[in-house]
């Protein structure tokens, strides 16, 4: 009987479905493998925003750990969370199809506050993206949101926000488990 290939995953929605499509892959192969849930630093603490964590591994460290102590035998990372200099002994082996690359506006109401000359109030953990929302909206005030899609949507529903910025492929993930959840 052949031993399952181990796959490290975080939890998060988007981190699972992309483990899936690599189990997937490797069962179209002849491969049997099964996903191996891993919290990283990044899952376990929600408050701080991730440019103080010191962004570099946050949502990796966990996954190399376990890969490098053989409790995994591979590890699906998002290439956005991948640093540049991976540690040693651990090597790049696959890159699945990019996924959409688009960030959306998820709003609560309507867009009236885009033109609106009171400011909105708008909630992302992106660096990049509250940048690129300030260069077109500098009166506007931005938030620190962090956890998962749902978690994220959540807190959208239950703060005073105008809105907030996602991932389009995190949102496509979530709302796949969804649709997989209720079938």
């Amino acid at each position: 009987m052949q031993t399952p290939i181990r796959i490290g995953t975080r939890e998060s929605q988007l981190a699972v479905w992309q483990a899936t499509q690599v189990k997937e892959l490797l069962e179209k192969e002849g491969f049997t493998s099964e996903l191996v849930f891993i919290k990283s630093e990044g899952d376990i603490d929600l408050k701080t925003p991730l440019y103080e964590m010191g962004v570099q591994g946050v949502f990796t460290r966990s996954l190399d750990i376990a890969l490098l102590n053989h409790k995994i035998d591979l590890a699906v990372h998002s290439m956005k969370d991948v640093p540049t200099q991976l540690p040693e002994g651990i090597k790049q082996a696959a890159v699945l199809k990019r996924g959409p690359v688009r960030d959306l506006l998820v709003y609560k109401n309507d867009l009236n506050f885009l033109g609106a000359t009171a400011p909105a109030d708008i909630a992302t953990s992106s660096i990049r993206r509250k940048a690129q929302w300030l260069h077109k909206y500098p009166t506007h005030h931005l938030h620190n949101l962090r956890g998962n899609v749902n978690t994220r949507l959540r807190k959208l529903a239950e703060e005073s926000w105008d809105g907030a910025i996602f991932a389009q492929a995190g949102l496509n993930a979530s709302m796949s488990g969804q649709r997989k959840a209720l079938s």
